[in-house]
């Protein structure tokens, strides 16, 4: 019976190993999808609320006269505004109603091709310009989060005002990718020591044997 169980020794390793496995497993994906939803939901409150501000202020200096040219739109001023909690700063683009750009924020640090993409994404996605709300996009270069108002002195014409949030979501893919590398080291421990317990589970009865 002792060599019976004693054969047993690489089956009782395999389980223990998976046992041990199956705890890490539990416990990395709670932590991973807590980690995920509580930054990614930081992320969009913090650039919501910038957002929300920005459109506020431009609906507000809109109502106001002479602030802009009679009949036509203005490019509202946004060198004024404060940088989330984040780091990151609005810009805005003004769109007409078939997604073409008609002017742009030239202190966004964004070329024009990459605006143009930003205008584009919005289109393949059939957003709604005349009252948009936190859409994210994504492009070759960057990803951002939107809104977007019409321009109340111009029918047709849409104020987009968008945050860059490319740096954060590099950010946080290296926080994931490092409780990978953690995972994987973690997994080795497990390997040995469901090798110990095996042993010293094994040890004391081929001793008895």
């Amino acid at each position: 019976m002792a060599n019976h169980f004693l054969g047993r020794k690489w089956h009782i390793k395999p389980r223990i190993f998976m046992m041990l496995l199956l705890l890490l497993a539990i416990v990395f994906a709670s932590v991973f999808v807590a980690f995920n939803l509580f930054i990614h939901g930081y992320i969009r409150t913090n650039v919501g609320g910038q957002l929300d501000e920005l459109i506020k202020s431009t609906m507000m200096a809109d109502e106001r006269p002479g602030d802009k040219p009679p009949g036509g739109s203005y490019m509202p001023d946004l060198s004024g505004q404060k940088p989330n909690r984040l780091g990151a700063q609005g810009a805005v683009i003004i769109l007409d109603e078939n997604y073409t750009i008609q002017n742009y924020d030239t202190h966004g640090g964004k070329n024009l091709d990459e605006l143009r993409e930003i205008a584009s994404s919005l289109q393949k996605q059939t957003i709604s310009l005349s009252d948009a709300r936190y859409v994210f996009v994504s492009t070759d270069e960057d990803a951002y989060y939107i809104s977007s108002i019409e321009d109340g002195n111009r029918p047709g014409s849409f104020f987009v005002f968008y945050v860059s949030v490319a740096g954060l979501n590099h950010l946080v893919d290296t926080v994931n990718l490092s409780m990978a590398v953690i995972v994987a080291v973690a997994m080795l421990i497990c390997f040995v020591i469901a090798n110990v317990i095996a042993s010293s589970v094994t040890k004391p009865v081929k001793e008895l044997s």
